[in-house]
């Protein structure tokens, strides 16, 4: 018989926590922040509060949803003859995690990770007989953010024969890996029945969506691609201590989006995904190598499959910094669990540290201990042939099967025979070199990335590829974030908007920032997305000399109309200062006009500013600083006879045994960093935005 499955809950445990989660659902509800989907439940008769975006899921709308949720579907390589059906039954293992790091196959040093190194993985994925599907665990640092996962996928097509897959990342992101997956494959067609790309929906815990999680996961279902809706709530921080309690917030939180791949497109693949684990409450961080983990994958599974939906489970993780022991226990004991509790998608090999490292040799070991559990899964067989009675009498007291026609046929299906795991006696071993698991495995692992040959693909489709990769190459992050479905509104508002700053429309602005007020877009994205990048452009025009002072002073007067309507909205507690800044023209001098732009800059870089003026004796500074208590004090001078007031004022703040207390920061034509050294401030800005980028400096150290 088959090993007996590890289960956490009673048939009886199962149907409370599934009558709780509808009870969830319809009355405390789901934070949904894309409003294209708070509509389309609505639509289906689904209560919503706009103002907080919480959808109350109705009842009949989650049971009738649910059912169309496929229990089978077929995953398949970036070569299409290899194929592994997914539904609750089977199992498969593969990667997944966030690996900035990573230990280097030759040095042994700990390193920022590369687009080789990702490389690297994929191959070494195609060539692991345990492992199915590689998900793009390696993030690499030597290249653009904006192109990872279109560089990803096009190591995949060149280097990869098995399934690969990669997070929803919002909808410009996901639409590229699916056109991407479509060109490998040989078109859209190609793709609708057979899955070569699995995605992971990352879940924002306590009740609640991600906005490029939730986007990412209705673009798949638009194409009909599976998605793992996965949580990582925490027992004890972003879910009840309670393992109990996390299961059904989980549950609830699955369900949830699951239904709202549904709704998009009834019949889209799905998987019941956890990545669930227990708070190290020692700390409050994670703690995916935990025991508990294993119980939680297998109580997953259990409510999974009594949807009759195919889990996707956490496993082989650890929070072990180096490839030690405890690595090993942690790794083997959630495989085994997540195994054991009859999940159908098990990640992530390969990885340390939470997942966010990893190593090549770790997972050539991960490799053999996966064999190690499928071997301990598959049970005892008992059949005329396992039983052997007609061996055993052929042989008798006192003899010996080495010789048995029996064991020859059947030893390697019955045993477990490890390619890493030295079984010899030590003077064979020391023989052999005297090498560790570890040193045999990253011996593996060469010998494999040695004799490893690109794929030969298509000619067309290795140029499509190449040229869609060029294409993203010229991308900027913007143009992701502007993709984005921003609540209740087109990007193009806040587009508009910024270009009327940097065009110097201030008749305009006011109009475009109550437009996206309207729309629902709160004051510090209107801020962020619109007035500061503008801000940040009219700097750059300044600075290579496309735009001149006048220029600069009607561009900060468009932002200003648009900041004055955002304020009230920003004091509400939605938008934080980075710190506050006392500024003033020093006492003998009237003149303003760098003292304000640097204002305008500063506030529109999200620091408070405190603006005294111009004539301002040291005096007033020391009065001012006491009442305000700034972090910077910035005194400005036009006049060469007004400069010695700087150093009067430094001088009164030491008098008074307040100099330690602020920063003080000094400009004006006729100043130099020398001046500025001589009476002791802490920093000179030659012009205006030089200034923010001194402000910045000094705050941040």
């Amino acid at each position: 018989m088959k090993s007996n499955r590890f289960q956490v809950l009673s048939d009886a445990e199962i149907k409370t926590i599934q009558q709780h989660t509808l009870e969830i659902l319809e009355t405390v509800g789901i934070k949904v922040e894309v409003k294209k989907m708070r509509q389309m439940l609505a639509d289906l008769g689904c209560r919503v509060d706009e103002a907080k975006k919480i959808v109350y899921f109705k009842q009949s709308v989650v049971e009738s949803l649910l059912k169309k949720a496929p229990r089978e579907y077929l995953l398949c390589g970036a070569d299409p003859n290899r194929q592994w059906p997914v539904n609750p039954d089977t199992r498969v293992f593969g990667g997944l995690g966030t690996a900035i790091n990573f230990y280097d196959l030759e040095t042994g040093e700990y390193r920022p990770t590369t687009l080789k190194d990702q490389t690297e993985h994929i191959v070494l994925f195609d060539h692991l007989d345990n492992i199915v599907s590689n998900q793009m665990d390696i993030w690499p640092n030597d290249i653009p953010m904006q192109c990872i996962h279109v560089e990803a996928i096009r190591s995949w097509a060149k280097n990869c024969t098995k399934s690969f897959g990669m997070g929803a990342y919002g909808v410009l992101a996901t639409k590229d890996m699916m056109e991407m997956t479509s060109i490998t494959m040989g078109g859209r067609d190609k793709i609708k029945d057979r899955h070569p790309f699995i995605t992971i929906v990352s879940i924002q815990s306590p009740l609640s969506t991600a906005q490029i999680q939730l986007e990412g996961l209705m673009i798949l279902a638009e194409w009909g691609q599976p998605a793992l809706v996965s949580p990582e709530a925490m027992a004890g921080t972003t879910a009840p201590v309670t393992l109990a309690g996390l299961l059904l917030q989980q549950n609830a939180e699955v369900i949830a989006h699951i239904v709202m791949a549904q709704a998009v497109n009834p019949g889209t693949p799905v998987m019941y995904g956890t990545v669930s684990t227990i708070a190290e409450m020692r700390r409050g961080t994670v703690a995916l190598g935990s025991i508990e983990t294993g119980m939680i994958s297998a109580g997953a599974a259990q409510l999974a499959h009594s949807y009759g939906i195919p889990c996707r489970a956490v496993a082989g993780a650890t929070e072990s910094k180096t490839i030690d022991i405890q690595c090993g226990v942690e790794r083997f004991q959630s495989m085994l669990l997540a195994a054991l509790g009859g999940a159908n998608y098990i990640t992530c090999v390969g990885t340390i540290e939470s997942t966010t490292a990893g190593a090549h040799e770790l997972a050539v070991i991960d490799n053999e201990l996966i064999g190690m559990v499928q071997r301990a899964i598959r049970g005892v067989e008992v059949s005329d042939i396992s039983l052997a009675m007609d061996v055993i009498r052929r042989v008798g007291p006192d003899g010996n099967y080495l010789m048995e026609e029996h064991t020859q046929r059947n030893f390697r299906a019955e045993h477990f025979i490890p390619k890493l795991a030295d079984r010899d006696k030590r003077d064979i071993w020391e023989k052999a070199g005297s090498k560790e698991m570890l040193e045999r495995s990253r011996d593996e692992a060469k010998k494999i990335l040695s004799k490893h040959k690109e794929r030969e693909l298509d000619p067309g489709i290795a140029k499509a590829l190449d040229d869609y990769v060029e294409m993203v190459a010229k991308r900027s992050l913007d143009e992701f974030l502007a993709a984005e479905w921003r609540p209740d509104m087109s990007a193009e508002i806040l587009k508009e908007l910024r270009t009327a700053i940097v065009e110097m429309r201030f008749d305009e602005t006011e109009g475009l920032a109550r437009r996206a007020l309207e729309a629902g877009v709160p004051a510090v994205d209107v801020l962020n997305g619109a007035c500061l990048p503008a801000l940040d452009e009219v700097g750059v025009l300044f600075r290579e000399g496309d735009y001149f002072l006048p220029d600069v002073l009607m561009s900060v007067k468009a932002y200003d109309s648009a900041y004055r309507l955002l304020l009230p909205g920003l004091k509400e507690g939605a938008y934080e200062s980075r710190g506050r800044v006392m500024l003033g023209t020093v006492e003998g001098d009237i003149h303003e006009i760098g003292k304000n732009i640097l204002h305008a800059l500063l506030q529109g870089n999200g620091f408070d500013v405190v603006d005294l003026g111009v004539n301002v004796s040291p005096a007033v500074f020391l009065e001012k600083a006491k009442e305000h208590k700034p972090d910077i004090i910035g005194m400005s001078a036009l006049l060469t006879t007004t400069m010695p007031v700087m150093k009067e004022t430094i001088e009164l703040f030491a008098k008074e045994g307040l100099k330690d207390s602020f920063r003080f920061i000094v400009g004006g034509s006729p100043l130099n960093q020398r001046f500025s050294d001589e009476i002791g401030a802490d920093g000179y800005g030659e012009d205006a935005q030089s200034g923010v980028e001194l402000v910045r400096r000094l705050l941040a150290s």
